[in-house]
């Protein structure tokens, strides 16, 4: 799994980490301290992801499912690297992630109201299920 901070500091800089799942523990494998002042042109941050990752394979990461939130230069960084030393992986977004876009985009309440509180409960439920139930998520 991969994640970062977004938006957390005034100084430009987003710490990414790779964790993964030992003995149902999950533990921190590498970070990147990436100064985003300097990667402001279009896929430059995608091109440091990249790297990373390269290097995490060279050093044996060969994981067969990872997980995100929705940033596209994680995503495209990660298929585009992991897929080749691991033809088996599978990338999915975390099921925090999903939730959280379901209640962000999907608004149950007040005013802003796009679909029934009924219908959106249903939709947390179907996501909720299938990200928990899919085999590539636990291996």
């Amino acid at each position: 799994m991969v994640d970062a901070t977004f938006g957390t500091n005034f100084h430009g800089f987003e710490l990414y980490c790779v964790v993964g799942i030992y003995l149902y523990e999950t533990v921190p494998l590498s970070y990147l301290l990436l100064d985003t002042r300097a990667v402001e042109g279009n896929g430059k941050r995608g091109i440091r992801l990249t790297t990373w990752f390269k290097h995490l394979t060279s050093l044996g990461l060969r994981p067969s499912v990872g997980h995100s939130d929705k940033d596209f230069a994680e995503i495209a960084s990660a298929l585009g690297v992991f897929s080749r030393c691991n033809r088996s992986y599978n990338h999915h977004l975390c099921l925090w992630h999903s939730l959280r876009a379901i209640d962000t985009w999907v608004p149950s309440n007040g005013s802003k109201r796009k679909l029934p509180l009924k219908e959106t409960r249903v939709i947390r439920a179907l996501v909720k299920r299938y990200l928990l139930s899919s085999p590539h998520c636990w291996r």
